[in-house]
């Protein structure tokens, strides 16, 4: 049970990625670290777009989906050794530690490419994934 409660205080409950606090937390590592360490970490910032229609459209059930598909690809999609973490609402906070900036942007743009070529579909509904 102890287990449990400690999973769910660092983890966003819809997501199972960490929450704001907890990604908050490995980042303050990080700025802690030797200085010569920091240039070989790169923070990113993701917002998908349009969230707002698919809740008003399908409702929070429909959000909520979009939301675990986004979480699920993420983690799927960027491995090298990511620190993922829902910051809330549609936003999704990735630290890649030890990449370079160019590795890190490349690894970026191929998971917007991949998810903005793939639809979202809610019921009889179809939409097109931004970031």
């Amino acid at each position: 049970m102890l287990f449990r409660s400690l999973h769910e205080s660092s983890h966003d409950h819809l997501t199972g990625l960490l929450n704001r606090s907890n990604f908050e937390d490995c980042l303050r590592v990080i700025l802690n670290n030797d200085e010569s360490q920091l240039a070989d970490n790169t923070l990113c910032y993701l917002k998908i777009g349009q969230f707002d229609v698919v809740n008003t459209t399908c409702g929070y059930e429909g959000g909520d989906k979009l939301l675990s598909e986004i979480a699920e690809n993420l983690s799927n999609g960027i491995k090298n050794d990511a620190v993922l973490a829902r910051l809330g609402g549609n936003k999704f906070g990735i630290l890649l530690k030890s990449c370079p900036l160019e590795e890190a942007r490349h690894i970026i743009l191929d998971f917007i490419n991949e998810s903005q070529n793939t639809r979202f579909c809610y019921g009889e509904r179809e939409f097109t994934i931004t970031f």
